[in-house]
């Protein structure tokens, strides 16, 4: 199953190198989160997906999806990546996450730890 994260449970597996992020908005990018990986969803296909499960499929880590609001590019692109482990990789160890509230929701999030930062 696609499971949802949430940015500071995401920002500590980033701390911990147990995530890789995939940016999949498309013309509305306009960088991302820290290390990211944009592939577009409107040219996300076969291509990408063997990538991303022959980069990861062996690996203990999260890889997670993200779009503007999460709403739907993001979970589709998610959805398709496990349904290539699940036929290519069957034995794979990582975990397909969706980010939940997507860009807006790290954006609002890495906001509220600036302004943490600076009420310290």
């Amino acid at each position: 199953a696609v499971l949802g994260i949430t940015p500071r449970v995401l920002q500590q597996e980033l701390d911990e190198n147990k995530a890789v992020v995939v940016d999949v908005r498309d013309d509305d990018f306009d960088g991302g989160i820290p290390s990211c990986i944009h592939k577009p969803s409107e040219v996300f296909g076969v291509t990408d997906l063997e990538e991303l499960a022959e980069a990861h499929a062996g690996r203990p880590i999260s890889v997670v999806f993200y779009c503007m609001l999460s709403q739907s590019r993001g979970p589709n692109a998610a959805r398709k990546f496990l349904t290539h482990l699940q036929k290519k990789y069957p034995e794979f160890e990582c975990s397909v996450k969706v980010l939940n509230g997507g860009w807006a929701a790290w954006a609002e999030w890495e906001a509220e730890q600036e302004e943490a930062k600076w009420l310290r």
